[in-house]
């Protein structure tokens, strides 16, 4: 049972990987990770594309007070609703 519990996980580790990394092609590398992950080739190219590009997990994401949208701190306005952003406060997940 451990085993095919590890088999999965090792499976799916691209996919894994892409949506902590919060990758912005995350759903497509699930599909590739999925259809064709079997093959070692396409497991590879699920894995390098999931760590390619930027990490956007470490992104540091404000809430804007007038539409509620999450934005990129270094934004200068909402791209939600186009306001400033100069009055914004760093949004903590969870509360």
């Amino acid at each position: 049972m451990v085993f095919i519990f590890l088999g999965i996980l090792v499976y799916f580790l691209p996919a894994i990987n892409g949506y902590t990394r919060k990758h912005p092609k995350r759903d497509l590398i699930l599909l590739v990770d999925l259809l064709l992950g079997w093959s070692l080739i396409g497991w590879l190219i699920a894995l390098i594309w999931s760590y390619s590009g930027p990490n956007y997990s470490k992104v540091k994401i404000i809430k804007c007070p007038h539409c509620g949208g999450d934005i990129e701190a270094s934004y200068t306005t909402c791209k939600h609703c186009g306001k400033s952003t100069e009055e914004l406060q760093p949004y903590v997940p969870g509360q």
